[in-house]
C-alpha cells in the first residue's frame, strides 16, 4: 500500500535535512512525498530606516519573494527526492506568521497524509525569537511554534525534527 508523506519546507537548510531524514527513515518503495511550502505573509513586511515603522513593500516584492522561494524548492529540494525515484508533489499555502501551524493542520485534514514531517526552528535564538518569547510569556501564550500547534491539533502522525544548524 502506498503512502503520502508530507514534509513541511521553507528556505532553510533544515528543510534539506528533513527531506534527507525522511528518505533515510520513513519513505519506502511506492510512497510519494508532498512538499508543503508555507509562505508566511509577514515575510513581505520589512523594517524601514525609522525604528519601529513597518513598510509593506507591495505586490511586486511579494511576487519576487514567492518566486525566489519557489526556485529554492524546485532547485534544492525536489532533486533530493527525484534522485531517489520518489514521486513528489509541491503544495504552497500562504499564512500569517502566527497561523502557519493552523495552515499545516488544515492541509493535513484536507489531504490525509500518512505522516507529517516538520523541522522545529529554534525560535529562542536571535532577536525576533527572544522578543516573541517575551511577549508570549507576558500574555500567557506559547511562542507561536507551528510544530507545537500541529502536535496539539492534528490527528495525523507527526515527526518533529530538532536539527542542528
Amino acid at each position: 500500500m502506498s503512502r503520502n508523506i508530507c514534509i513541511c519546507v521553507d528556505e532553510s537548510k533544515a528543510s534539506v535535512r528533513a527531506i534527507e531524514w525522511a528518505i533515510e527513515n520513513v519513505v519506502r518503495s511506492g510512497d510519494s512525498v508532498t512538499l508543503l511550502h508555507v509562505v508566511p505573509l509577514e515575510k513581505y513586511v520589512v523594517m524601514s530606516t525609522d525604528l519601529g515603522e513597518l513598510v509593506d513593500e507591495g505586490e511586486d516584492n511579494r511576487h519576487k519573494v514567492e518566486a525566489r522561494e519557489n526556485v529554492f524548492v524546485e532547485r534544492d529540494l525536489v532533486p533530493l527526492l527525484a534522485a531517489n525515484n520518489i514521486p513528489v508533489k509541491i503544495e504552497a499555502i500562504k499564512a500569517n506568521s502566527g497561523e502557519v501551524g493552523e495552515g499545516i493542520s488544515r492541509f493535513a485534514r484536507a489531504n490525509s497524509p500518512a505522516m507529517l514531517v516538520l523541522s522545529r526552528h529554534d525560535s529562542h535564538h536571535g532577536t525576533a525569537g527572544a522578543i516573541r518569547s517575551i511577549f508570549a510569556a507576558a500574555t500567557g501564550g506559547s511562542h507561536g511554534s507551528a510544530s507545537d500547534y500541529c502536535l496539539s491539533h492534528c490527528r495525523t502522525p507527526i515527526v518533529v525534527l530538532h536539527l542542528d544548524n
